[in-house]
């Protein structure tokens, strides 16, 4: 299974179709080392080239990924499933698929979740748990009703998005690093960790 990592985002100036040279991380990113990735170690993978996007699964050696297999791939607004012939001017980042965190989250949302209620496709409800699946089939505003007013809280939020969307989050009043939560692409889902400080709302992604 592919690994996870936190905050990998990097540009490559490869062209083709070929083996990515990864360069540097963009601002408020990391590189794949510094990641945590290890050589050898496959991730799933995000190539953005303007508005072409190819997901797939990778190996990681010494700065290049190896492009083993392309899940999906959108060129020139169409779908399918081929190598994108890069421009020299990508962005590659380290994400999860729908799957992959189905699988990873199962045994943690056994032991500490609890799956709550979404009311109108974007409303989650904390008195009825404290881990949440939304699909981005939208432009959503996403809310949170019934969070205590004291104590400490946490809870969970994934997005499985289908289309190109954008979502909000309202009530949040800060995000950790200031780093925007921004929604999945297309065909991927994302992980949003969210905590309450005495009615004060945190959030931040953790896949």
């Amino acid at each position: 299974m592919p690994v996870f990592a936190d905050r990998v985002k990097v540009s490559t100036a490869t062209t083709g179709t070929g083996t990515l040279t990864l360069g540097a991380p963009l601002a408020g990113f990391q590189s794949f080392a510094d990641g945590g990735v290890g050589n050898g170690q496959a991730v799933t993978y995000v190539i953005e080239d303007g508005l072409n996007v190819e997901i797939g699964t990778g190996t990681y050696s010494a700065g290049t990924l190896t492009r083993s297999t392309v899940h999906r791939s959108i060129v020139g607004g169409v779908a399918g499933s081929a190598k994108l012939n890069l421009s020299g001017r990508a962005l590659v980042y380290v994400t999860a698929r729908g799957s992959e965190l189905d699988h990873a989250a199962a045994g943690y949302l056994l032991r500490h979740l609890t799956k709550g209620t979404v009311t109108g496709g974007n409303t989650c409800d904390f008195a009825t748990g404290n881990f949440f699946r939304i699909a981005l089939d939208a432009n959503k505003t996403i809310s949170f009703t019934n969070v205590p007013a004291t104590g400490v809280h946490q809870w969970q939020v994934i997005l499985d998005a289908t289309g190109t969307r954008t979502v909000a989050w309202s009530g949040v009043a800060k995000v950790y690093g200031d780093v925007a939560l921004e929604p999945p692409a297309d065909g991927l889902s994302k992980t949003y960790v969210f905590t309450s400080d005495n009615g004060t709302i945190y959030g931040g992604m953790s896949a």
